[in-house]
């Protein structure tokens, strides 16, 4: 990517990131089932100013439930508003298919990823491949463990956990027994919520997990 044109990227990514998360936030709006492995938004011609227009890749750990589609739909949004073209991929919540489309976003020339990675330590490889090869690589809702993103939004799962397992301890009196049903396994969401809730558990010797398990099955697709 050329130097030129590095902070306006940062700024438009810096939007697309910010109204993702406000639009997945949001109980109003709509989201739509991505088609295949990738959906684009263009807008067509030059920016309005006349710029090079960019073109940004987008690969998310999975496109088969809500969370995730509704940031999509958000990015293709804002990318569409601000004259960007943007690719989404679907990365299937495995890790060689999230590599292979990493592999595939560096080769054909994007300006720039965003990703929210399958694996939060497998995934620094193809973080590190993108840098290497001059693209800007940008994390949003989920973490990897890599200090080459050159920016990251989204929340601290740690917390995030202990918030959730002290609503269900003072749900509960702080005794009882309870069962975990965790997130895609080796994302941070699985891995940092996991220990925040170890990190109140310690509090409560009352509470007793009696499994530990992620759920059975593809996770439901979403119809609006």
């Amino acid at each position: 990517m050329r130097q030129t044109g590095s902070l306006k990227v940062w700024l438009i990514l810096a939007l697309c990131f910010m109204l993702a998360l406000t639009g997945c936030s949001s109980q109003g709006g709509s989201a739509s089932e991505p088609s295949g492995n990738s959906g684009s938004s263009e807008a067509g011609g030059d920016t309005a100013s006349g710029d090079k227009k960019f073109k940004i890749g987008v690969t998310h750990y999975g496109l088969k439930n809500e969370f995730t589609v509704l940031i999509s739909d958000a990015q293709k949004e804002k990318a569409k508003e601000l004259g960007v073209d943007i690719e989404i991929f679907d990365g299937n919540y495995d890790v060689n298919t999230q590599i292979s489309q990493f592999e595939n976003m560096i080769a054909q020339g994007f300006d720039a990823i965003i990703f929210s990675p399958v694996d939060v330590d497998a995934m620094s490889v193809a973080v590190e491949q993108a840098v290497q090869a001059g693209v800007p690589v940008f994390g949003v809702n989920t973490r990897v463990n890599s200090d080459k993103l050159t920016s990251y939004i989204g929340s601290n799962d740690v917390t995030a956990g202990e918030f959730e397992m002290n609503f269900i301890a003072e749900k509960i009196g702080g005794k009882g027994n309870i069962v975990i049903l965790e997130g895609p396994i080796g994302s941070s969401a699985q891995v940092q919520r996991r220990e925040g809730i170890h990190n109140v558990l310690k509090k409560y010797p009352d509470i007793k997990v009696l499994a530990e398990k992620q759920p059975i099955g593809p996770v439901p697709k979403v119809s609006h």
